[in-house]
């Protein structure tokens, strides 16, 4: 028999096999029951799937803004809003070993909110999702960010020449750098390794 499709658009091959050995589906291959043979997207809104850690979930809405970067248009910025949030969470697969870690996360889809002929389905992307606005704020990586025996948040200083502690106060984070409401001024230089490791 002859399938149609139900409209005119782009078809996308689905992918057979695990996770190290992935094919797309070819003329010749024997279906089974259930099992996706292409998918025909709507390429008139595009979505974007991300996986969010469960330490992050409660700071994460539906609507939230988002900022989406692609990979073959890196200098491009894409803005969408968080547009769905799963409600159970999974365990978060090894890109290496393509079997499940530790680590639970939840599913998350990102609308993009302009139609671009750049956006592509498969294309790979980088989101990030705004929680806070800071104006004039000090942020540093978390690289510098170290904690001593008494569990206090220190920062190596380098002050007129030496290398010193300082105690700082977090007021927010994310994976990459910490926004400091205690302990730091703009322009002080610290250090992104103790001083024993250098």
């Amino acid at each position: 028999g002859v399938v149609l499709a139900p409209r005119a658009g782009l078809v996308v091959y689905a992918m057979t096999g695990d996770a190290e050995n992935q094919k797309k589906i070819t003329v010749g291959m024997t279906p089974f029951e259930g099992m996706d043979l292409m998918y025909l997207p709507d390429v008139s809104t595009m979505l974007v799937d991300v996986e969010l850690s469960e330490v992050d979930l409660s700071k994460v809405h539906i609507g939230q803004p988002a900022e989406i970067r692609l990979d073959a248009y890196a200098d491009t910025l894409f803005s969408g809003e968080v547009s769905y949030i799963a409600d159970l969470a999974k365990r978060k697969i090894s890109r290496i070993t393509g079997k499940p870690t530790g680590a639970k996360v939840f599913d998350v889809t990102v609308k993009v909110n302009a139609a671009d002929k750049r956006l592509k389905p498969g294309l790979t992307s980088t989101t990030d999702v705004i929680i806070n606005h800071y104006q004039d704020a000090i942020f540093i990586p978390l690289e510098a960010i170290f904690l001593t025996e008494q569990d206090e948040t220190i920062v190596y200083v380098k002050r007129k020449g030496e290398i010193k502690t300082q105690k700082i106060v977090i007021e927010e984070s994310n994976d990459r750098v910490a926004v400091i409401k205690e302990g730091l001024q703009e322009g002080e230089e610290i250090l992104l390794a103790r001083p024993e490791s250098i």
